[in-house]
């Protein structure tokens, strides 16, 4: 769970992170709160990274870590507003700088944010940072690139309803048949085949590229 927490937030989230961690530590004494939001995250992080813990799905496994650690990357943010030097013969003066900073920064890591995510389009939920290369390069690195049928977006809807007839039997491979179903549910995909046959001959096989379940 410390790999793929470091791998998949972008760079900026972490670099403030251990800012905020760092800060949080240096002044437990005059401001405890912080250290009880490190102490959260790391509780439900460690519970995951426990040896008997089952590991699998990724961060979604520890996401009530996230919102401690978001408080705590907003205090790595502060902290570099707080190092900043005095400007001009007034604290009005001071504050007014430092605002403006502040106001910057958040703009930026906000700006950054979105293009991360127009960049990673349409694959936001399967989102690597650089120090894992990317998609391409957690990919090649043997980690997770897809979960949970995401893949199967209207385009690929399209193409099955297009391509397989009626009343054929198709195994799906990597890939919970529970998301083919929802889909007939929904009108989404033909009603009359069958993704969820009993046993073989198969018809269609689809594969979904889910490392995880390879094997």
């Amino acid at each position: 769970p410390f790999v793929i927490a470091g791998i998949s937030m972008p760079e900026w989230v972490l670099v403030l992170g251990a800012l905020g961690i760092l800060r949080a530590v240096l002044q437990v004494a005059d401001k405890p709160a912080p250290v009880l939001y490190l102490l959260v995250a790391t509780l439900f992080v460690g519970l995951v990274a426990l040896p008997n813990t089952p590991k699998y799905d990724g961060e979604r496994l520890f996401f009530a870590a996230l919102p401690f650690f978001a408080l705590l990357v907003g205090g790595g943010l502060t902290g570099i507003v707080a190092f900043l030097p005095g400007v001009g013969h007034g604290d009005s003066v001071l504050r007014s700088v430092r605002g403006w900073v502040a106001a910057f920064l958040l703009l930026a890591c906000c700006v950054w944010g979105g293009m991360e995510m127009v960049m990673t389009h349409p694959n936001e939920l399967n989102y690597f940072n650089r120090i894992a290369g990317g998609g391409k390069g957690a990919y090649e690195a043997g980690f997770e690139t897809s979960y949970w049928g995401e893949g199967l977006n209207e385009e690929v809807c399209r193409f099955l309803n297009e391509t397989i007839k009626p009343g054929s039997k198709v195994k799906t491979l990597a890939l919970n048949d529970l998301a083919f179903s929802n889909l007939q549910e929904w009108g989404m995909l033909n009603q009359g085949v069958n993704y969820s046959p009993e046993a073989p001959p198969y018809d269609y096989y689809v594969l979904q590229v889910r490392q995880g379940f390879f094997g």
